[in-house]
């Protein structure tokens, strides 16, 4: 008996059967052949669907990045997919029969064997990263994934695994993780505070170590705080309106000019800088606080705009007295302190100006100080600036923790002292004592000032003194022909005040009009350098009643060191209805001998 298979083609379908023939003989003892068809049609469509399912789990295992392994009880390789060549530049040829062990790192077998086994039970495992040689000598990294494999009584048999190359993301990860570290450490580190505040709590998450050294405070104290637990009502509610502001508009939100209280009683001055931060699906969940100190920038800068407008006002004032409700509301305003200012000025009582704690008599003590620390009454050239402790300087500011007091001098002498005073400092910052030396110099160079108009003052007196008695017209002419100076004979002559003279054209108001330009032009000449002035000359001025007068004159060019013509000195003799031959005569007799 040889079974067949027939294939019977129908409508729509076709029907497998197997065909059996066997010998018989029939009753009569006539030989015939008995047939059977069995119905496979089920048995071949279940044999064709495995077949078709191990060509494209073939195909899967051999096209798929993923390299397929299948290994014993015992970690033996029994079999692996053709993509190990890529992967591992091994053969599936060269790794079958071998350890899978022999291909991993050293310490990578055990810790793969803990991770797969449950109490010493097989389970199933995935995502489990673990470095391997390559054929090259290069490490890699896979990420494996598998399933214990029993046999018929439930014995593990072993593990089928795939396997994938994951190495260039192990390597990002790391680079990610030491960026990361790289930016922790930077924003760790960097002088401005740096909060980090959960949107949905309210809470603070983060501080960096400026932010813990400001609040005095470690970051596990901080965290859960919000902002109402660190700052002051009015703080937290800009804060709020600030929060509101970041994330209606998705940018960063600054809140300027914030003045906290900072070490010792002082108080600092940061510029926050609030930025909403994302998570992944685009949406706010954290809102970072940045806090940039700017009290020296900002203290700079109200430190120069104050000596800017104390310079200006300085200007404006005439005496010492006038000056000094200008700079004792400098002082007050740059260091940021109760201040004083004490001035000697002659003989006479010191004149005073300050307000709050600093007194009369606080100045007064103070000023003592500096002579002491000069070593005698007038030469303190060796005094510095002081900040002191109240309780090393006892009563002079009773209800003051600290004062700084500086001397105000000129040529090394001492003209006065600055005083300021606080109740919150325990010590004068370092800033605040600065501003008072910027102010104390100011003011030495206004005293100075002073003190050279002062001594201008009386040289010009003393000048226009031997100029009025002189018997002759004295006048001084700028190189633009303006008269700067005039003595008594010569406003006599002329028949004006001094004070309506000065400031006036010579040429336009004393000059005869048939000679005026041919002489203006003569002048110009001379002030360029171009003409030589004659020692003397003789001409005609008009009075200030149109009276023609005739005046021999004596002239003299005013030149800087470099030799620049600046103007021109000259004296006059009136010499109406006299002969002018004969003067000129006698003139160039006394010159040649």
């Amino acid at each position: 008996m040889i079974p067949e298979e027939l294939r019977i083609l129908k409508l729509n379908e076709e029907l497998f059967f197997r065909f059996k023939s066997i010998p018989t003989v029939f009753n009569d003892g006539a030989p015939g052949v008995t047939v059977i068809l069995e119905d496979i049609t089920e048995q071949k469509h279940a044999e064709e669907e495995i077949r078709r399912r191990e060509i494209t789990y073939r195909t899967l295992v051999e096209e798929i990045n993923d390299v397929i392994l299948n290994i014993d009880e015992n970690g033996i390789i029994s079999y692996v997919s053709p993509r190990a060549r890529e992967v591992l530049g091994y053969e599936p040829e060269q790794m079958a029969g071998r350890c899978f062990s022999d291909y991993m790192a050293p310490g990578e077998s055990e810790k793969l064997g803990q991770q797969i086994l449950s109490d010493g039970r097989a389970v199933p495992f995935s995502c489990i990263e673990c470095r391997m040689h390559a054929c090259d000598g290069r490490d890699i990294v896979l990420e494996i994934s598998g399933r214990p494999i029993f046999d018929e009584i439930e014995d593990l048999a072993g593990y089928r695994m795939a396997c994938r190359d994951v190495t260039e993301r192990h390597a990002a990860r790391r680079r990610m993780a030491q960026w990361k570290s790289f930016l922790h450490s930077i924003v760790q580190n960097i002088p401005g505070m740096v909060m980090v505040r959960e949107l949905k709590t309210g809470t603070f998450i983060f501080f960096n170590h400026a932010a813990e050294e400001f609040f005095g405070r470690p970051s596990e104290e901080l965290a859960g705080m919000r902002p109402g637990d660190l700052f002051d009502a009015g703080l937290a509610a800009r804060i709020a309106d600030c929060d509101r502001q970041a994330l209606a508009t998705g940018a960063a939100a600054v809140l300027p000019d914030v003045r906290l209280p900072g070490g010792n009683g002082g108080s600092r001055i940061l510029d926050f800088r609030i930025v909403p931060i994302a998570d992944s699906r685009g949406l706010p969940k954290y809102l970072l606080a940045i806090a940039e100190d700017v009290s020296e920038r900002r203290r700079s800068g109200m430190l120069a705009r104050a000596q800017r407008d104390l310079a200006a006002s300085l200007c404006k004032a005439a005496t010492v007295a006038d000056a000094l409700p200008a700079i004792a509301a400098t002082i007050r305003e740059v260091s940021e302190m109760d201040a004083g200012i004490l001035v000697m000025e002659g003989g006479e009582t010191p004149l005073f100006s300050g307000s709050g704690l600093v007194s009369r008599d606080t100045c007064r003590m103070a000023l003592e100080r500096c002579r002491a620390a000069g070593g005698d009454e007038q030469s303190v050239s060796g005094t510095a600036p002081r900040s002191l402790p109240a309780a090393e300087c006892p009563g002079m500011v009773p209800e003051a923790r600290s004062v700084a007091f500086v001397p105000v001098l000129h040529d090394g002498a001492l003209g006065g002292v600055i005083v300021a005073a606080s109740s919150a400092w325990g010590d004068v910052p370092v800033w605040s004592l600065h501003a008072l030396e910027s102010v104390a110099g100011q003011m030495s160079s206004f005293i100075a000032r002073l003190q050279a108009q002062e001594s201008l003052r009386r040289e010009r007196d003393r000048a226009q003194g031997y100029l009025d008695l002189a018997g002759v017209m004295l006048a001084v002419v700028d190189a633009d022909g303006r008269v700067v100076r005039m003595n008594k004979a010569g406003c006599a002559l002329l028949g004006y005040a001094e004070e309506d003279l000065l400031g006036r054209d010579w040429f336009d108001t004393f000059v005869p009009g048939g000679v005026r330009e041919r002489m203006r032009a003569n002048f110009a000449f001379c002030m360029q350098g171009q003409l030589s002035f004659p020692s003397y000359d003789v001409s005609a001025v008009l009075s200030r009643e149109g009276e023609e007068k005739t005046i021999f004159w004596h002239n003299t060019l005013l030149q800087e060191p470099g030799g620049r013509i600046t103007g021109m000195v000259a004296s006059g003799e009136d010499i109406t209805g006299r002969d002018i031959t004969r003067l000129c005569g006698e003139e160039r007799h006394s010159k040649t001998g």
